[in-house]
């Protein structure tokens, strides 16, 4: 079965299995007559340090939670990073280098080799045909099982290549760029920071994954998990407890959230916010990934598709805890009342000395009448050393994270028995998280439908299934009529199915409204240099560029149009500075080795070719 046959299988599965659900239940939920966008959620956070004056103990147990430390400045933060074996190799021809000076400051080095000289202290810039730094500010990750780490540049954060695993004590890939190697330009998205800190300045309403900055220069407010996250915005508590003395307060009832008036669906949603990702989420018309709020079920903020339990064999996805919970009998047998909470402290986490016995009391909870069927001793003589996790959830490798493993939440009750009882192909289906979709608006419903549809129309070049998310894009945007994501989704789709003037009509509309919109800039610039109309891919590329500088291939692109225009100096000056910022871009080396051999500069075209024939793909040299 080939890619196309796959996702036109999985289009099929999402139509039916939703339109089903919308029959079912549409119903339930009144259908508006036309989309309205949401009141943006109040920000009236406070920070943890405003807690801290009346409940230091929580905060203290809560700063050696992992989450309580997930993320910081790196010149300030903890070091738990051995940079004395700061260098590796990796399958690509560049080699990484990970350094930290006295001051604190991390720098990470991106280095090609020159072949056949050994490199050294005393010889670097005779061994290198390259060498790329750059600064890096920001950690995510508690440490437990590693850290990646952020670059910030021009109100963007940037993940490093370079990454840090705890558990195998190593710098090493960061996860994915060992089969797509990004070098320093895979850009952090609102969700990716939404869920690792704790609040960031925000830029405005017009942009996406981009963060003003403070007086000081910093994107991130509060680095860490605060206890706003699950106990919601503190402005108002904090206020009252500050008048509680005065007479119109005394009758007055404190306005901090009650987790315990919670419904166990909202309290679940708590902690999947960011535990549960799913093969994708989708969020709502007029929705961004900083609106959840203690209250809120999840489906208020994203529309989250799943596909089963992420495990594979004895592999699995990491964040795929959600997931594997709900399939054990624990949850099944419990009428769904297990949570996480149900065996994780959220405020600390046990010692490594008492670990085993804090889960078993956790499962003796339920299991005390009927234990384990080993007897003690039995129990103690196994490497699991009479701790239930150890049988029941077994470790199992991550499949997209290296050097790591995960522990399967499926609470299985024969350890052995590791795969997925659905294994992952074809036939697995892709489903709306907990049938959410009966609780949503049909509209929302469609909306979500479409925007699927369209990913995967995109991610695997399918016109067929891009067309007929085109037509559903088409009927959603009659009630989502200035929902951007939408249009810009209409423009992409007709790019899929050959039909370009359309999609610049979609996305001309969509620049018409918002300007600045960088996706619709990129895309639009891309599609008429790809149609060789320079004069007016140039102005779409300009305008991307001066709001992310960091692209290389749309910084390559523009340097062809100059030189394709007649402009061949400044074409020249132009490539010579950009291969500067991004030296591992072999095209650009080549460009540059065939312009400098024709104006007679053969050493530098020498070494700009010698590059090039390093980083080319074989059968593209």
């Amino acid at each position: 079965m080939t890619g196309s046959d796959f996702y036109r299988f999985v289009w099929l599965f999402v139509v039916v299995v939703c339109t089903a659900g919308c029959q079912q239940n549409s119903s339930d939920v009144p259908a508006p007559s036309g989309a309205k966008r949401p009141v943006s959620r109040a920000g009236d956070y406070v920070g943890t340090q405003a807690c801290r004056e009346c409940h230091a103990e929580y905060c203290e147990q809560f700063a050696g939670h992992p989450m309580g430390h997930s993320a910081g400045l790196l010149q300030t933060g903890p070091v738990i990073e051995q940079y004395s074996a700061g260098e590796f190799s990796t399958p690509y021809p560049q080699s990484y280098l990970a350094a930290r000076d006295e001051a604190g400051s991390v720098r990470h080095h991106e280095i090609l080799h020159r072949p056949g000289i050994e490199a050294s202290a005393d010889n670097t810039a005779q061994a290198d045909l390259y060498r790329r730094i750059e600064p890096m500010k920001y950690y995510i990750g508690s440490g437990k099982r590693g850290r990646s780490y952020l670059a910030e540049k021009d109100e963007m954060l940037f993940q490093s290549v370079i990454g840090w695993y705890s558990t195998s004590g190593q710098f090493d890939l960061s996860p994915g760029y060992e089969t797509n190697n990004q070098h320093f330009e895979r850009r952090i998205t609102d969700g990716c920071v939404s869920c690792h800190t704790g609040r960031v300045h925000l830029s405005d309403g017009r942009h996406v994954n981009r963060f003003a900055t403070d007086p000081a220069g910093n994107s991130i407010i509060e680095p860490s998990i605060s206890c706003e996250r699950c106990h919601g915005p503190g402005k108002d508590h904090v206020d009252w407890q500050n008048a509680r003395g005065q007479a119109t307060q005394k009758s007055s009832e404190d306005p901090i959230l009650k987790l315990s008036t919670l419904s166990s669906e909202a309290m679940h949603d708590l902690c999947y916010q960011c535990h549960l990702i799913g093969v994708q989420r989708i969020l709502r018309y007029g929705r961004n990934d900083f609106d959840f709020r203690p209250g809120d079920r999840l489906e208020d903020i994203w529309v989250c598709y799943v596909d089963g339990s992420g495990i594979e064999g004895n592999q699995t996805d990491v964040v795929s805890h959600v997931q594997q919970m709900r399939q054990s009998q624990c949850y099944l047998g419990s009428d769904h009342e297990l949570s996480c909470i149900s065996c994780h402290d959220p405020h600390s986490i046990p010692r490594p000395e008492n670990r085993a016995e804090f889960y078993r009391n956790r499962c003796i909870q339920c299991h005390q009448e009927q234990g384990c069927q080993l007897s003690l001793e039995e129990r103690e003589k196994s490497e699991a050393r009479n701790s239930c996790i150890e049988c029941h959830m077994p470790k199992l490798k991550a499949r997209d994270v290296p050097h790591t493993s995960q522990t399967d939440h499926r609470i299985v009750r024969v350890p052995e028995v590791k795969s997925d009882p659905v294994v992952r192909n074809i036939q697995k289906q892709l489903t709306v998280f907990d049938e959410a979709d009966s609780r949503i608006p049909p509209l929302e419903r469609d909306r979500a439908k479409a925007l699927m549809m369209s990913i995967y129309a995109e991610k695997d070049v399918d016109s067929y299934l891009a067309a007929a998310a085109l037509e559903k894009l088409e009927e959603v945007s009659r009630n989502f009529p200035d929902d951007d994501q939408v249009l810009f989704f209409q423009g992409l789709m007709a790019k899929l199915i050959n039909e370009p003037l359309r999609s610049i009509q979609y996305w001309d509309q969509l620049l018409e409204r918002n300007p600045v919109h960088e996706m619709t800039l990129r895309y639009r610039g891309v599609l008429a240099h790809d149609r060789g109309e320079f004069s007016s891919a140039l102005p779409f590329i300009d305008r991307y560029l001066a709001l992310n500088p960091w692209d290389s291939d749309l910084a390559g692109r523009r340097i062809h149009i100059l030189g394709q225009s007649g402009n061949r100096q400044l074409a020249l000056q132009e490539a010579l500075k950009t291969v500067e910022r991004f030296p591992q871009s072999w095209q650009l080396h080549g460009w540059l080795a065939e312009a400098l051999k024709t104006d007679g500069q053969m050493e530098q075209s020498a070494r700009h070719q010698q590059i090039h024939d390093v980083l080319a793909p074989r059968g593209l040299e």
